[in-house]
């Protein structure tokens, strides 16, 4: 799955088109941002965009903090109903009464899903399918080991993973964010550029360190 939202209607459509042809399974959208948008416009957005790529699966992105607008859960299910490669919701809204709403106006064939990282056991409690979340972009077996433990009913060991994975969250919040989390990978021995696109930043040394001790704390890194 690969992200295209974009401020525009034709430039969404262009990325998730080109996201179509290079092979993706799935696209992640995004609302519009910086203009307020009323459900109406959002609703003609998504479903311009859901039109453009029959093939490509799509789940929309409500992000409201960073986006400045948010899907209502009657959105939401309105888009489900008239398109059918609209296939989920990623919330990252911070609120799991959202996350609920969204369970509740869908079909159990609809996956919901949650992007704050500091709330997935709480939103796998009642009723998400899993997350996407920065977390597991750098430690992807902690989070796997969460869902499985909860799956598995073991509530404790999940407990701790999830205040494993808040640890790290707040780590990754030493810096500049996404410079941070690439950094974050090279401190696990990947080979991964901590290269970013101006005006965003890479890490300073000092962050580095910072970064560098608070996962040596937490146990993650050597």
């Amino acid at each position: 799955m690969v992200h295209t939202g974009a401020a525009s209607t034709a430039e969404t459509i262009e990325l998730s088109r080109h996201a179509a042809a290079i092979g993706a399974d799935a696209a992640s959208v995004v609302t519009p941002y910086y203009y307020i948008y009323d459900m109406d416009s959002l609703f003609g957005h998504y479903a311009a965009v859901a039109d453009s790529v029959p093939e490509l699966s799509i789940v929309l992105y409500n992000n409201p903090n960073k986006a400045n607008n948010s899907i209502s859960p009657e959105l939401f299910a309105r888009l489900r109903e008239t398109c059918s490669n609209i296939i989920g919701v990623k919330d990252t809204s911070g609120s799991v009464q959202n996350l609920q709403e969204y369970i509740a106006a869908v079909d159990d064939e609809t996956a919901v899903l949650t992007g704050s990282n500091t709330l997935i056991l709480a939103c796998l409690a009642v009723g998400a399918v899993g997350a996407i979340s920065t977390v597991a972009n750098c430690f992807p077996e902690i989070m796997v080991d969460m869902y499985e433990a909860f799956i598995g009913g073991d509530l404790a060991t999940a407990r701790r993973k999830q205040q494993l994975v808040h640890g790290i969250w707040h780590a990754f919040n030493l810096g500049q964010w996404p410079g941070i989390q690439k950094l974050g990978l090279q401190l696990r021995g990947r080979s991964f550029s901590r290269r970013v696109t101006s005006p965003l930043r890479e890490p300073t040394r000092a962050e580095e360190e910072r970064l560098r001790a608070a996962l040596r704390e937490l146990g993650v890194i050597k």
